[in-house]
């Protein structure tokens, strides 16, 4: 039996709520620290670097009155690119990312989503 997956209705069903709109990042982190052990480096050799890009658009004027609420603005956050020196991303990992649901990491825990929470916050389908 073939099974075909409507991408599109699949994200959409993908729940990635406000409160864990950083999960993306988080799977992201992870998808970084596993491909140490792969790549057999040491827990010490090993480097993942997170880079928070942000909005360069300036910030709203604010006129300094007192009954201001709420914390100053900031700038928005537009990517959190994350880079590492594990096995990289290989093909087996390139096919689990297109994978919905894939199994390529079940065993170390992982909820294999592929790409979807990073496609839900891009909104790109």
């Amino acid at each position: 039996m073939a099974l075909e997956t409507n991408v599109k209705d699949r994200l959409r069903n993908t729940d990635l709520p406000e409160s864990r709109s950083l999960m993306p990042l988080f799977e992201a982190v992870v998808n970084s620290i596993q491909p140490f052990e792969e790549a057999e480096i040491p827990n010490d050799k090993g480097k993942i670097t997170v880079e928070v890009i942000q909005d360069d658009s300036p910030a709203l004027p604010f006129d300094g009155k007192a009954t201001k609420r709420g914390p100053n603005a900031t700038a928005l956050i537009l990517g959190f690119p994350v880079v590492d020196n594990g096995v990289g991303f290989n093909a087996k990992n390139f096919v689990s990312s297109e994978t919905s649901d894939s199994e390529h990491k079940a065993a170390q825990g992982c909820r294999d989503f592929g790409c979807l929470p990073w496609l839900r916050t891009k909104k790109i389908i």
